[in-house]
């Protein structure tokens, strides 16, 4: 991750790398499930089949940080599924609001995960990255806590597998928050 946070409010470059394959967990029958991290395309295309967002999303204040929430898995970004009839951006925008009481003002894709958690049907989830206002938060009793982390201390804490956040902050590595 050196100098992402100083590239990342420079000038807006595409810095793509090919796609990897990350382990993402293991399945409630022992076997391992894995993404394939993938870039977005640069009209922003995306598979019919996206179940789920989530967004690196900073405080429109506090650029080189990230809104984090705490659920009952441990600390993430904010994120959930898509909701019938919901194009992926207005899902982010619900979660976002939902869990870390932040509303996103300003946010692009960076990423598309492919998951294989389900044998017979690949599903998708997108990464953004954006901006938002700051509510006051409110836990529930699926998110009890909001933090705003350096990437670095977001990584050191994170549930999942840090190598996915950290190479997708490496693949984006100069776009600014806000296209």
């Amino acid at each position: 991750m050196k100098n992402f946070w100083n590239k990342l409010t420079g000038t807006k470059k595409y810095c793509y790398p090919p796609a990897l394959k990350f382990r993402a967990g293991i399945k409630d029958d022992g076997t391992p499930w894995y993404f394939n991290v993938k870039p977005i395309l640069p009209n922003n295309t995306f598979p019919q089949k996206i179940s789920a967002v989530c967004g690196l999303i900073s405080p429109a204040h506090e650029t080189d940080r990230f809104i984090i929430i705490k659920n009952k898995r441990g600390y993430d970004i904010p994120g959930g599924h898509v909701k019938l009839m919901e194009n992926p951006l207005s899902a982010l925008i619900r979660e976002t609001s939902e869990e870390a009481g932040a509303e996103v003002f300003s946010a692009y894709p960076v990423a598309l995960l492919e998951s294989d958690f389900y044998l017979n049907q690949t599903t998708y989830i997108v990464i953004y990255r954006g901006l938002a206002a700051l509510r006051p938060f409110i836990s529930s009793e699926e998110i009890f806590q909001r933090k705003i982390l350096l990437p670095k201390d977001f990584l050191a804490i994170y549930y999942g597998n840090s190598s996915i956040i950290e190479y997708i902050l490496e693949m984006n590595c100069s776009r600014a928050a806000s296209p």
